[in-house]
C-alpha cells in the first residue's frame, strides 16, 4: 500500500491544505492590519501637519494682533506727548505775554513818575519866579 493514500495520509493532506489556508487567511489579516496602520499613521501625520499649520497661523495671528495693539498704544502715547507738548507751549506763550504786559505796565508808570515829577519840579520852578 501506497502510503500516500493510506486514510491517515489522506486526512493530514487535508489537515495541511486547511492548514496553508489558515495561513493565508491569517496573511491577509495581517496585511489587511498593517495596510489599516500604515493608513492610520498617514493620518495622524495628516493630522500633525494641519495641527501645526494651524499653531503656525494663530502664532501669526497673535504676532499681528500684538504688533497692531503696539502701533496703537505707540500712536496714543505720541498723541498724549504732542497735547502735553502743545499745552506746555500754550503756558510758555502766556506767561511770556504776561511778562510783556508787566513790562509794559512797569515802564508807563515810570513814564507817568518820571512825568510828575517833570511837571513837579516845572511847578515848584515857576513858584520861585513868582
Amino acid at each position: 500500500a501506497n502510503p500516500s493514500e493510506s486514510p491517515e495520509a489522506e486526512e493530514t493532506k487535508e489537515s495541511s491544505t486547511v492548514d496553508s489556508s489558515a495561513f493565508e487567511s491569517s496573511d491577509d489579516s495581517i496585511e489587511q492590519a498593517k495596510a489599516k496602520q500604515s493608513f492610520q499613521r498617514s493620518l495622524m501625520k495628516d493630522k500633525q501637519k494641519q495641527d501645526a499649520v494651524t499653531k503656525r497661523e494663530q502664532e501669526q495671528a497673535m504676532a499681528l494682533k500684538k504688533k497692531k495693539q503696539e502701533e496703537e498704544a505707540a500712536a496714543l502715547r505720541k498723541k498724549q506727548i504732542e497735547e502735553v507738548d502743545r499745552k506746555k507751549k500754550q503756558e510758555e506763550d502766556a506767561a511770556a505775554e504776561r511778562q510783556r504786559a508787566w513790562k509794559e505796565s512797569m515802564e508807563r508808570a515810570a513814564a507817568l513818575r518820571k512825568e510828575a515829577e517833570e511837571q513837579r519840579q516845572q511847578e515848584m520852578e515857576r513858584a520861585r519866579r513868582e
